[in-house]
């Protein structure tokens, strides 16, 4: 799912829940691009329904000499 600005949702289809990921390339360095969300397809959907827009929200990463 595009979101603009070149950031994306990913569904991780190797969970059964459907657990979700983030990629945002305007963030840090590429080894921090993708990143996990805090919930699954099933969670997402159902805030999309009841009118909220969520945004990938990527958790703070460690300090990291290349971002």
């Amino acid at each position: 799912m595009a979101m603009g600005c070149a950031i994306w949702w990913c569904i991780d289809l190797s969970t059964p829940e459907g657990m979700m990921r983030g990629w945002d390339p305007n963030r840090g360095c590429e080894r921090h691009y993708l990143f996990p969300e805090k919930f699954t397809l099933a969670e997402w959907l159902t805030d999309w329904l009841a009118g909220h827009r969520t945004f990938p929200s990527p958790q703070e990463t460690p300090e990291c000499p290349h971002c």
